[in-house]
């Protein structure tokens, strides 16, 4: 799994640098690709949301589009990497330009809560104790609860448990990698979401992914 977790930080590194206005969602999922098989040196397989989103239409998801990046868009890049039955699943979006201000209140909002959410990450915690956590900053903002789950099991499946959800009878045990992957999609504004991948441990986490986190 450590394997397919450097290879989507690499794609992710790639895409930082091709994210700009007027680049296709095809070419940055082509881009990322490339990135992905130069850092595995043989075949795999990416799958995942590789979108644009916007004030309009916050929400999307699944393969690329020919949909050609505007300024003021996010660009969604939530993927896997898939070797020998293994995989990772991590996130970040990128501003398509100079975000604007609201846009920057929601990636904070989604920061805020991806840290109250490893605050509890532990062997033996409930998983509905850790969505609650993920939740509560943007519920106090006005903007919760947290409209999907908060994170789940990967491994040979994408998901398997624990899935973090409010009625989740799931706890965290030692040796589980979990994702956290806080997100707002809001009309007006426009859509993010982040995420990282943990190896659970009895007294806390190993970060598994090491992507920036960051809009620009």
């Amino acid at each position: 799994m450590k394997e397919c977790m450097r290879a989507t930080d690499a794609g992710h590194a790639r895409a930082r640098e091709v994210v700009r206005e007027g680049v296709s969602e095809f070419d940055v999922f082509r881009e990322v690709q490339a990135a992905v098989l130069a850092e595995t040196g043989r075949p795999a397989s990416i799958y995942g949301d590789f979108r644009g989103l916007n004030a309009q239409h916050p929400k999307a998801g699944g393969l690329p589009t020919d949909y050609t990046l505007q300024n003021g868009d996010l660009f969604l890049l939530d993927y896997s990497v898939l070797l020998d039955g293994y995989r990772s699943d991590f996130t970040n979006t990128y501003a398509v330009g100079q975000p604007s201000d609201e846009q920057e209140m929601l990636f904070r909002l989604c920061e805020a809560a991806m840290h109250h959410g490893e605050d509890t990450l532990k062997a033996g915690t409930p998983a509905k104790d850790v969505f609650a956590a993920v939740s509560k900053p943007l519920e106090e903002a006005g903007y919760g609860p947290l409209g999907h789950h908060a994170g789940h099991g990967i491994g040979m499946a994408h998901p398997e448990p624990p899935i973090l959800v409010p009625d989740s009878n799931d706890t965290l045990k030692t040796g589980d990698v979990v994702t956290l992957e806080p997100g707002l999609y809001i009309e007006g504004i426009g859509g993010m979401r982040i995420e990282n991948n943990y190896l659970i441990t009895e007294t806390g986490y190993e970060k598994l992914s090491n992507h920036v986190i960051s809009l620009t």
